[in-house]
């Protein structure tokens, strides 16, 4: 019996080929752990960060900067940022416009692929100012900064759960799960271009989040309604550059990473968990891995010439995890129809693809 070839199958066959040969590394560009200070703690991008005020000054530590225990209760290994003015009822009256900042550009521009990740703690504070804001960097350009807040909460009765809201300059998204007050929270954002697999043209923005279990799939993923293309600019922690004065950060933050490239939920988790994946991850080259057949029915084979037991990690395409192998032979016989991401990781080498399962 002949099968028949649609035109969306074969779309797909055509996406997930090419796909073979866009295998993608996850470099550590930035870290700060705040162990009692603010430097740097690995990653390409070794600036030690700076405290700053709403008018460029840079600014003291006291009153408003504190070192305290981070998520384990390590001592000193969190960086704690207070209002800098009264409240009222439990809002802020006062600007809160103190927030940490690298000296040079950041690495990661344009369209590039990244992941943000960090343990926050926010108190339980109305906020009717703007928002929280967490990481940023770029300029108030369409498409050209790249942000991640918390939404604001209306003191009135919260109209706003204080979701995670990510934005380009132009267009942001939100989840709908309110990031809980005064508990640790773990927050990752990854951004995944088309070129690196994405099957969205504007890419795809995903954010993960926990207060310590394991993710198994995003809070919300959606396409940006602009074109990413972040200018290079320092990067800043605790701030929204589109409002200096009303979204500076408030609460505790740890461990916060920057890589480039997006990570997969497996990764994700090691992160999560303060493993490090390190500078020394690479993408496979072009002969170094070999994933068939491409339309799978039964059996996926992997041969790499990579020393090391290839570690497998199979995604459905809203990020959940469906199955993990350490073998060269996958069974998808139990997994439905359709398309799934595959990672790849062996020895210091490591890389995504798509395959089509009938």
């Amino acid at each position: 019996m002949k099968t028949k070839i649609t035109f969306f199958k074969t779309v797909f066959l055509i996406t997930a080929l090419f796909a073979l040969t866009i295998l993608q590394a996850q470099t550590l560009v930035a870290h700060y752990e705040f162990n009692g200070d603010l430097t740097s703690s690995g990653g390409t991008y070794s600036d030690d960060l700076t405290p700053h005020s709403a008018n460029d000054g840079v600014t003291t530590f006291s009153p408003f900067f504190t070192y305290t225990n981070d998520n384990n209760s390590n001592s000193n290994a969190a960086v704690n940022i207070a209002l800098t003015g009264a409240t009222s009822g439990g809002n802020p009256t006062e600007d809160r416009p103190l927030h940490l900042r690298g000296t040079n550009n950041f690495s990661i521009s344009g369209g590039s692929s990244r992941t943000y990740a960090m343990w926050i703690k926010v108190p339980a504070i109305g906020d009717n100012n703007n928002g929280i804001g967490l990481i940023d960097n770029g300029i108030t350009s369409a498409g050209e900064r790249f942000t991640m807040l918390l939404n604001r909460v209306d003191g009135n009765g919260g109209v706003t759960p204080r979701a995670v809201n990510v934005g380009v300059n132009g267009w942001g998204t939100s989840g709908t799960t309110a990031v809980a007050e005064d508990v640790w929270t773990f927050i990752a954002m990854t951004y995944l271009n088309n070129t690196d697999g994405s099957p969205d043209a504007n890419g795809t923005i995903s954010v993960y989040l926990t207060d310590g279990a394991d993710v198994t799939t995003s809070d919300f993923s959606a396409e940006p309604g602009q074109v990413i293309n972040t200018a290079s600019t320092p990067l800043y922690i605790g701030m929204s550059i589109n409002n200096f004065v009303k979204r500076g950060f408030i609460g505790d933050m740890a461990d916060v990473r920057v890589y480039e490239g997006a990570l997969s939920v497996a990764q994700i988790n090691q992160v999560k968990n303060g493993s490090t994946l390190g500078v020394e991850d690479e993408g496979f080259a072009e002969n170094e891995l070999k994933v068939f057949p491409n339309t799978v029915t039964d059996y996926l084979n992997i041969k790499t010439s990579v020393s090391g037991r290839p570690h497998i990690t199979v995604y459905d395409l809203v990020g959940k995890v469906v199955k993990k192998d350490f073998s060269e032979k996958i069974d998808m016989r139990d997994l439905p129809s359709g398309l799934y991401i595959i990672n790849v990781r062996a020895g210091n080498k490591a890389g995504s693809l798509k395959i089509i399962k009938e």
